[in-house]
């Protein structure tokens, strides 16, 4: 399996395996090694489309990766006559790989049903917010929990082992993932296309044995556009994932701007400002939590109705 395709492959188990957010996706079933699953979750219709193309070329003998394997020597394998192909021959589409290979644990959101729910999700999470807060006991709310299956938590925290406060020498915190601007990551790549580099991630793998920053030995210059072929590769590599192209344009309130004038203010307050309101949802009692984290969803969603 291709790194990229590993990539997707791990955020899903990490996803599934004990996120807070998927208890309005819960539904019980009748197994011998779970009672819960999740099912219809909705996937951003941009991460479906990332998972296929990175995985497209990779190889699989199943469409179906929830049952079917052939577990007698103690771990899944590929069942007897199952044939391996690509990716996309198993799975034609993005919709097709999101739906059917956790047999609709995911369902891909396409752009119909999004214009959908941007309609009705206000009104729908504002009722999920009230029962969640109004819920008798802890076990009734629909957001921070996890799954009665097996390798789930009991209640979601943190996964030591994948990720904290950031352990190097020379620093013990770093920024992971801030949204940047759409129009803010193209332009900086149109304008360092033509210039040269030797290396796709700065961030580390540099010589310093000089006591200064250099190529590596064996490393070749190349232009910016043969090591970042695309903004995306640019602003998200280029830092170890510091960045994130956002879907969001200039002045959204949803996204990082790089450059601004200052004499206008600073756009970029707004958009700390709701992504600390979600943030700061979790330090609030359980259930108060959901209901500050569906007024940021809200606010959202009607700002750009």
């Amino acid at each position: 399996m291709e790194p990229a395709c590993k990539r997707h492959f791990i955020q899903d188990t990490c996803l599934y395996e004990c996120s807070p957010n998927l208890g309005p996706w819960i539904r019980e079933v009748n197994q011998r090694w779970r009672k819960e699953r999740v099912l219809g979750v909705p996937l951003c219709k941009e991460d479906c489309q990332s998972w296929w193309e990175d995985c497209r070329t990779s190889y699989t003998c199943k469409s179906n990766w929830h049952k079917g394997w052939n577990w007698t020597s103690g771990y899944n394998q590929c069942p007897v006559k199952a044939a391996c192909h690509r990716f996309d021959f198993y799975f034609p589409t993005p919709a097709a790989l999101c739906n059917e290979i956790w047999s609709h644990s995911y369902k891909e959101i396409g752009s119909s049903e999004t214009g959908m729910a941007w309609k009705i999700t206000p009104l729908l999470c504002l009722l999920v917010c009230v029962a969640a807060v109004g819920a008798a006991r802890p076990g009734t709310q629909l957001l921070n929990v996890c799954m009665n299956a097996r390798y789930h938590k009991e209640k979601p925290g943190p996964e030591d082992k994948l990720h904290g406060q950031v352990n190097q020498s020379w620093r013990k915190e770093r920024i992971l993932n801030v949204p940047l601007c759409k129009e803010d990551c193209q332009s900086w790549w149109e304008d360092c296309r033509t210039s040269y580099t030797c290396k796709s991630n700065w961030h580390r793998g540099w010589d310093w044995t000089s006591g200064s920053n250099k190529c590596p030995t064996g490393t070749i210059c190349r232009t910016f556009e043969a090591y970042f072929p695309t903004p995306a590769a640019l602003c998200e590599g280029l830092w170890s994932h510091s960045y994130k192209l956002s879907n969001y344009s200039r002045g959204s309130g949803r996204c990082i701007q790089m450059w601004f004038d200052p004499a206008l203010g600073n756009p970029n307050e707004e958009v700390a400002r709701f992504y600390a309101l979600a943030l700061t949802a979790e330090a609030w009692p359980q259930g108060i939590r959901p209901l500050l984290l569906c007024l940021a969803l809200m606010l959202s969603l009607w700002l750009h109705d």
